[in-house]
């Protein structure tokens, strides 16, 4: 939908639906228990005022080390509601990698909860500390007082906190979201994606492709952290009213078929290498997945084979999807009712893609070249590498 340069991510993914009366409709499962649409606002807008207080301004970055939770959710859309930048990490990395994010990021709040928090403490020493470590999980008497950080109760915070807070006026052109790269190639690096580009991949794949809907509740095999799950759990399906279902334990086949069971899953956002643990578990003769319409797969290489054996063994529609962070998310893809094994599909409607030469010249068919991806959602830049953004990036390729 057509969208004015003033737009604000948890303007319109969450506070929406209160304004539209639907405050009440569930937008994440999570303990056997829900959080309302309305519910989430107030959280995000706890979590809003409580990062104003602690200095954070339009444009700075706050790093959020979170296991998937409803405040992880909060916390994320509450950056995104007063201007800040989100970048997050993944809550089991060693003390050395948090020191690198640390640095990077320069973020002044760092969100974090009792399973990061010894390494992060750890990071704090090795180089830059934040000026404040917002900890969930943690009371007062267990937080670190007088050293290194200023450690802060996330859960007292909010308590303290009110929940009424305008969005700041952000635009559609202003940086809103680090999506990292896994590092392959040296330390991960920070894709800079703007405001407007959350809902212009919403747009292109989630409605267009996935054809995500009102009733849809999305479970997911990564963890939140990983831009592909946040987004396809907690962000697409806001787009629509639909739910998202968190659980913090590590993802394992019989969890997973429990889930999909108990919560009723439309939507299991998963990959390659857990496709096969779910078709090899003893417990899959007798799991009920009979609630589930599709199956997304991405990440990693899907083989023809594994697609048979699932396509056989589950009978569930698998999207297989390639994106990067990048593009910020999937930008070809396999179609509903489509799945060809070996085939990873078309251009998700509004890209393009090329096979090309050094030179940028497309390659005749059959011939080995660079794919070359030109679409509304390709990041600005690489943050701080400007030798290798001139190489990768030009406007929307």
């Amino acid at each position: 939908m057509p969208v004015s340069t003033r737009f604000n991510i948890a303007s319109y993914f969450v506070d929406r639906h209160l304004i539209e009366g639907a405050g009440e409709r569930t937008a994440l499962i999570h303990d056997d228990t829900t959080t309302s649409y309305a519910e989430l606002a107030a959280l995000v807008n706890r979590a809003g005022n409580v990062l104003r207080d602690l200095g954070v301004r339009r444009g700075d970055r706050v790093l959020l080390i979170l296991s998937d939770s409803v405040e992880f959710v909060a916390c994320w859309y509450a950056a995104q509601k007063i201007g800040a930048v989100t970048a997050e990490a993944y809550t089991f990395l060693p003390a050395k990698d948090y020191a690198h994010f640390l640095s990077y990021t320069e973020a002044d709040v760092v969100i974090v909860d009792t399973v990061a928090l010894a390494a992060v403490r750890e990071a704090c020493e090795l180089g830059r500390t934040p000026k404040h470590l917002l900890v969930l999980g943690c009371d007062d008497t267990e937080l670190r007082a007088g050293k290194g950080a200023n450690e802060l109760s996330l859960s007292t915070a909010l308590a303290h906190s009110s929940d009424q807070l305008d969005p700041a006026p952000t635009t559609v052109d202003d940086v809103a979201i680090w999506k990292f790269t896994t590092g392959s190639t040296g330390t991960p690096k920070a894709c800079v994606h703007t405001a407007g580009t959350p809902l212009a991949s919403y747009e292109t794949y989630a409605s267009s492709v996935l054809g995500i809907r009102q009733d849809d509740r999305v479970i997911a095999v990564p963890k939140l952290f990983f831009g592909y799950a946040r987004d396809l759990v907690a962000l697409y399906p806001f787009a629509v009213g639909a739910a998202g279902i968190l659980f913090a334990e590590r993802s394992t086949p019989e969890l997973l078929f429990e889930l999909i069971r108990r919560h009723r899953a439309t939507i299991l956002v998963n990959v390659p290498t857990m496709m096969s643990a779910m078709l090899t578990s003893p417990v899959i003769t007798d799991a009920d997945l009979s609630s589930l319409r599709l199956c997304t797969s991405a990440g990693e290489a899907l083989p023809a084979e594994l697609l048979r054996s699932w396509q056989r063994g589950v009978g569930v529609d698998v999207i297989d999807g390639v994106g990067s962070s990048e593009a910020y998310h999937i930008y070809l893809s396999q179609r509903p009712g489509e799945a060809t094994p070996g085939d990873v599909g078309t251009p998700v409607p509004g890209y393009r893609a090329r096979i090309v030469d050094d030179d940028g010249n497309e390659v005749p068919t059959g011939e080995v070249g660079v794919l070359e991806i030109s679409g509304p959602t390709i990041a600005r830049e690489y943050y701080r590498d400007r030798e290798k953004s001139a190489r990768t990036f030009r406007g929307d390729t």
